[in-house]
């Protein structure tokens, strides 16, 4: 006869585990998933390097892109269960905290998934999530579950080889028509890389609106955007600073705005006499793709030096 001790064992254990199970499940299909569309998004990125200022090699590229698959895969497969989800943790742990760094210096993206801007917080809430998954999972599942994790992952591998595969194909393929620019199929510009401007004429001049005012003299030239975190609030400091350093016999300050062009307060505090500086924008009927907040110091047209990020 079963003693009382092991009824209770019998009855509770199950239930304890079964939620516990669930939430491994759902937690290895959506962070593998992830980790399959990261890899995707990098090879993209690695065939099209249009990445501005990209510093990684594409070796290291490469290694990225193949540790994310087969981080993938192991937890997919099930293979070692209680070691993945401990490497899991640390790993998505350590994604939050390099997303909250981005976040805090106001990047517009985290770089984890290749050109597509994914703006930090959102990253560093699925990471978040994903973590607390993995810490109240249940490592080890039933075979039945298990099989369906399995089958999920192929199916998702599947499906990310073929949508990429026809992606790839019909990808805006870009043509590098001078010193970092770049024009996609569809006439987008994308600025590949500013530093190769020095020593040559700004390429940009001509779709500017202000480009007469620019072509004489020396300006310092700041590309900023409206939904960028890091702009807002640095130019209005920025411009404010100028106050006293300003020489109309010096160099002028120009603020170009980048495409898509929104009312926005980002002059609206400034006093009128802080700074007398012009602001403009860039060609709002071509679609642009600028790192921002980007400083251009140019005299009579030739670029001097260029700035990319903080100041």
């Amino acid at each position: 006869m079963d003693t009382a001790a092991e009824i209770i064992s019998d009855t509770q254990a199950p239930e304890v585990s079964t939620w516990r199970e669930n939430v491994s499940v759902i937690t290895r299909c959506i962070a593998g998933s992830i980790l399959f569309l990261a890899a995707a998004a990098k090879t993209h990125e690695l065939i099209y390097p249009l990445q501005v200022g990209a510093k990684d090699s594409p070796l290291y590229q490469s290694a990225l892109i193949l540790f994310e698959i087969i981080w993938a895969c192991w937890l997919f497969s099930g293979f070692s269960s209680k070691i993945a989800r401990i490497f899991s943790i640390c790993g998505f742990s350590f994604f939050a905290a390099f997303a909250a760094t981005r976040w805090l210096s106001g990047d517009a993206s985290c770089g984890c998934f290749g050109r597509q801007e994914i703006p930090p917080w959102l990253t560093l809430c699925f990471d978040l999530i994903l973590v607390f998954g993995f810490a109240i999972s249940w490592p080890e599942l039933l075979r039945a579950k298990q099989i369906f994790v399995i089958r999920f992952g192929v199916v998702v591998a599947g499906l990310t080889l073929v949508f990429g595969g026809i992606f790839l194909i019909v990808t805006d393929e870009p043509t590098l028509f001078g010193p970092g620019l770049a024009r996609m199929d569809s006439g987008a510009l994308v600025v590949t890389d500013p530093n190769e401007w020095v020593g040559h004429e700004f390429p940009l001049i001509n779709y500017i609106n202000l480009n007469n005012d620019l072509r004489d003299g020396r300006w310092d030239v700041i590309f900023f955007r409206h939904d960028c975190p890091y702009c807002r609030r640095k130019v209005p400091q920025l411009l404010k600073n100028l106050k006293s350093s300003y020489n109309p016999s010096s160099k002028r300050y120009a603020f170009i705005e980048v495409p898509p062009l929104v009312d926005h307060d980002l002059f609206d505090q400034i006093p009128d006499e802080a700074v007398k500086a012009s602001v403009g924008s860039l060609d709002a009927d071509i679609d642009w793709t600028v790192p921002v907040p980007l400083d251009i110091a140019i005299d009579n047209e030739i670029v001097l030096d260029v700035q990319v990020g903080s100041r």
